[in-house]
């Protein structure tokens, strides 16, 4: 992405600073959550249901509603993948893997995402390699074996781990396929869409798996 004024491109990065560290306060309240009888699935859903609500009282009140909807085919298709992706794979393997792993494992291990995304962005929509995300990606790489070397020499994996890097694994999916299909320029409807469906598809899991 282009920005016009380094303040325009200041403030972005300041909103994924914060973007990331809200992210990161997810497993602490978590496990809080996990300890009064909680499950990963009950958790995402009510999480999907306040973000709903909050995407639904945005868009009554947008008064640019006919624009937002005017999507295309290639939309439709990448709201879907991301949908199961991103909004269903990534976040119940998270929450799910949290259950096995401690708060700050789960952090350090999530951080393979931006390794992933710089792989699948490589070979499959043909970004440039730079020599700073060989250096990121070492660095990234190496801390998770740090948290990692004591199971590996013990022979046994948390079952979280694999729950957890599957889950970076699906996010980053989901950041290429909308890079590549999603070109609707109102992201607020693009998440609507995919908030209502993860809702759907959550509650059918929940009503099939978990019916207590």
């Amino acid at each position: 992405m282009i920005f016009t004024s380094p303040s325009v491109r200041h403030l972005a990065l300041s909103q994924m600073l914060l973007a990331v560290l809200l992210a990161n306060l997810n497993p602490i309240f978590s496990k809080i959550l996990y300890a009064r009888g909680w499950t990963p699935a009950s958790l995402y859903f009510v999480t999907l249901i306040i973000v709903g609500i909050v995407l639904l009282i945005h868009e009554y009140i947008d008064f640019d509603r006919h624009m937002r909807w005017q999507m295309r085919k290639r939309d439709f298709f990448g709201v879907l993948i991301t949908t199961l992706t991103g909004g269903v794979l990534a976040p119940l393997f998270f929450f799910t893997g949290l259950q096995h792993v401690t708060a700050s494992e789960s952090i350090i291990l999530s951080s393979m995402l931006p390794f992933f995304v710089v792989f699948f962005g490589i070979f499959l929509l043909g970004e440039r390699f730079k020599r700073q995300m060989l250096i990121g990606g070492f660095f990234i790489v190496c801390g998770v074996l740090v948290i990692l070397w004591p199971d590996m020499q013990a022979f046994h994996l948390s079952k979280g781990v694999p729950l957890i890097l599957g889950s970076t694994f699906f996010g980053a999916m989901t950041t290429i396929v909308h890079k590549k299909y999603i070109k609707h320029r109102h992201l607020d409807s693009v998440v609507l869409i995919r908030t209502l469906l993860a809702i759907i598809i959550v509650g059918l899991w929940m009503m099939l798996f978990e019916p207590s």
